[in-house]
């Protein structure tokens, strides 16, 4: 009976271990494919807040960007895991408006979509 509660407990340390280790790839994953977007298009020195937070509905880590000369302004960059670099982006104003809907925000590729 002992063998088999210590089995069981490093079967769910096991488990634990891994769930965490796969979440903290992600996140640092995450991290670096949009940290290299950011300085490919030369907007990681007007950086003024980033977040990294999990989108529980998604699945998924993403970085959260306040800008320094667009205060007003959200951005949300989700890696594209399909891609080498690929990121993309969702911006919003202070009414938690899309800024696709008007064209807003330098920090949009419109391209993207």
């Amino acid at each position: 009976m002992k063998k088999y509660v210590i089995v069981i407990f490093c079967l769910i340390t096991f488990i634990l271990g891994s769930v965490f280790a796969v979440k903290w790839y992600e996140r640092h994953q995450t991290n670096k494919i949009v940290m290299n977007y950011l300085q490919e298009k030369k907007y990681d020195k007007n950086i003024k807040t980033k977040e990294i937070k999990y989108d529980w509905k998604q699945g998924g880590f993403y970085i959260e960007v306040i800008y320094k000369d667009e205060p007003e302004y959200r951005y949300e960059y989700y890696p594209r895991r399909s891609e080498k670099h690929g990121v993309f982006i969702m911006g919003f104003d202070e009414q938690n408006v899309s800024l696709r809907i008007n064209n807003k925000g330098k920090y949009m590729d419109y391209d993207d979509s």
